[in-house]
């Protein structure tokens, strides 16, 4: 915790914002160890069912009742798919929001 903070007051943000970065980075971090556990308790073949299912309920969701799962079904990926890519992107946005926070600051 101790060099996080050290970390963020040193790249130049406001002490009270500060706790709510740090807060942040850390749910973010927790998301990922926690995903990575979860996904390693599954068997490969339990893995597969769910990704059928996934497919089935998203590919097959009634425009009627769901029109925006149903528009985009083709493009959204189960939580499983590319979780470090996508984890990633949110570190970069919010580091990214981190120096916006300093250039105005």
């Amino acid at each position: 915790m101790e060099e996080v903070l050290q970390a963020l007051r040193a790249a130049g943000l406001p002490d009270q914002e500060i706790p709510a970065h740090y807060h942040r980075l850390a749910v973010l971090l927790v998301a990922l160890i926690s995903s990575d556990a979860g996904i390693g308790t599954v068997t490969p073949e339990e893995r597969g069912q769910g990704l059928e299912l996934f497919r089935v309920a998203v590919l097959g969701a009634a425009p009627g009742r769901f029109p925006a799962l149903a528009h985009f079904a083709r493009d959204v990926h189960p939580l499983s798919a590319d979780r470090r890519t996508a984890f990633e992107d949110i570190v970069d946005a919010h580091l990214d929001h981190i120096e916006s926070a300093v250039a105005r600051g």
